[in-house]
């Protein structure tokens, strides 16, 4: 199941494209796991979904890259929350580990070339960027009560 954070869009009434229209579904449903599997349903019209791995998208052009590139290449910003944590979104799911491997997978960029590259941007930067300093946080961090 994927969650249009970023892109969120009320008018569009999907559950690809508005976080409303996904809270509907999971509302409409007693047992939450049968929700989580009708909002993944209609996503991927009616598809099984290997959860094994995160599948890396072939580079068409677009920029469905730009972001995970930017990521490995310049800030390491990955939204995660740790198990064990006081992370108010859910805890355990995706870790740092989780989100470097997709560097690799998609840039052959090995954490130690992340951490380089985030060391530079740090350098490059400095103040010129508040949220620079966020980037060697836990999101247990940035999101205190």
């Amino acid at each position: 199941m994927e969650v249009p954070a970023q892109e969120n869009d009320p008018a569009d009434g999907t559950v690809s494209g508005s976080i409303g229209a996904i809270c509907d579904v999971l509302a409409a449903y007693s047992d939450p796991v049968a929700g989580l599997a009708n909002v993944s349903y209609q996503q991927n019209n009616g598809r099984c979904v290997d959860i094994g791995a995160v599948a890396i998208p072939d580079d068409d052009g677009s920029d469905l890259l730009s972001w995970p590139w930017q990521t490995c290449s310049e800030f390491a910003f990955y939204q995660t929350c740790e198990l064990g944590s006081q992370c108010p979104f859910a805890r355990g799911y995706v870790n740092v580990s989780d989100e470097i491997s997709i560097c690799q997978r998609a840039f052959g960029l090995s954490p130690d070339v992340v951490a380089s590259n985030v060391q530079f941007s740090n350098l490059m930067y400095q103040d010129r960027v508040e949220l620079m300093s966020a980037v060697h946080q836990t999101t247990e961090e940035l999101w205190k009560p």
